[in-house]
């Protein structure tokens, strides 16, 4: 039996809307399912804007965040986790007659107007190029005179309320051959650092300065204040503490007045087993080498140059350490507090062949 017409089909507006409501349904299915398939990607778009942790964040959160120092190497930091400045050239230093006279770069000149000395330090590379950093106000400034300080060939001496507060310093090591430290006494010479020895930088052999011994009887005899360099090379904190072990070993057969110096072999290359150590894993192994060399009873130093001080360790974390600076001009421009400073080197030392690095302590370390 045929049945009539409106069982043969639908009612052609309920079609319609049935028709219309599947399509908006569909539409909005795939809507949802693209934002949820896209939210990662929108969230980041939304985020672009590259921030820097601080040192303290930095600290806190690394240990959970396996990536976090080549996520930091992609930014440029200040040890307050500022950005740094950019770097730019400058001419070739010019030496004058006292150590470390050089003459100001163009690109220092055409920079005045946007740092200042006293919000920012000017770091100056090996390769002439230069950077400007914002001084962190998380470490303590240094609260020296510079007006202070005078040169009497070869040495630098400074005074507070006209009294000489200063003591003269050599650092001695296996370049300078034998020395007549006699001679380097009567010089004028008060106290001299002598290197204890190395880690290879390619080995990670523990070596002993094949004049150490020498130099510290003789040093001893003349009647010099002392105190002791070790170059590190250490790649894991156990190696750092084992560095220490090493040096606290060799110094107990002698008597030093002077701190223990701890630093970082120069790297050569790609083949320098330090090359790719970050400046927060530096960090700890200076922490772990200094902190054993305190509980042997000794004056933990950490010494470098002050690019090397800003750039290869987060400083904020370094406060509780001396620390011996070397720079190479008329007066340090180091914005933070140090108390030795290495000026450069010298051949007027009666007793030594040739060269050697002159020094200069803001401190009686032979009182401490």
């Amino acid at each position: 039996m045929k049945l009539t017409d409106e069982f043969d089909r639908p009612p052609k507006g309920v079609s319609m809307m049935h028709i219309g409501f599947l399509a908006i349904t569909v539409i909005v299915l795939v809507i949802v399912i693209v934002l949820f398939v896209n939210q990662d990607k929108l969230f980041r778009n939304n985020n672009t804007k590259a921030t820097v942790m601080d040192d303290e964040a930095f600290e806190d959160k690394k240990e959970n965040s396996p990536s976090a120092d080549e996520v930091w190497e992609s930014i440029v930091a200040t040890p307050d986790g500022d950005v740094a400045g950019e770097k730019e050239e400058s001419k070739d230093d010019n030496s004058g007659d006292t150590p470390g006279t050089d003459s100001e770069s163009e690109a220092d000149n055409g920079s005045e107007d946007t740092y200042s000395e006293e919000t920012h330090t000017l770091l100056e590379y090996d390769d002439g190029m230069t950077e400007w950093i914002e001084i962190s106000s998380k470490i303590k400034r240094n609260e020296y005179d510079f007006s202070n300080l005078s040169w009497d060939k070869p040495f630098y001496s400074y005074s507070e309320n006209g009294k000489n507060t200063s003591y003269n310093g050599v650092m001695i090591s296996k370049d300078q051959g034998l020395v007549d430290f006699l001679k380097v006494k009567k010089s004028g010479v008060d106290f001299c650092i002598i290197t204890l020895g190395y880690r290879g930088n390619q080995t990670g052999t523990l070596m002993t300065d094949e004049y150490f011994a020498t130099n510290m009887k003789n040093a001893k005899d003349a009647g010099l204040k002392i105190g002791v360099m070790f170059v590190s090379s250490a790649v894991s904190i156990e190696e750092a503490e084992e560095e220490a072990d090493y040096v606290t070993g060799l110094l107990e057969d002698y008597s030093i007045q002077y701190p223990v110096f701890f630093t970082v072999a120069k790297e050569e290359g790609n083949s320098s087993r330090t090359v790719n150590v970050h400046r927060y894993t530096r960090t700890e192994y200076a922490t772990a080498f200094l902190d054993k060399i305190r509980e042997a009873g000794y004056i933990p130093m950490l010494y470098d140059t002050k690019e090397g001080l800003i750039k290869k360790y987060n400083l904020v974390n370094m406060e509780k350490y001396d620390k011996g600076l070397v720079q190479l001009k008329e007066e340090p421009d180091y914005p933070y507090r140090f108390q030795i400073w290495n000026y450069g080197q010298s051949d007027d030392i009666s007793g030594v062949s040739g060269a050697v690095d002159m020094c200069i302590s803001f401190i009686d370390y032979s009182v401490q």
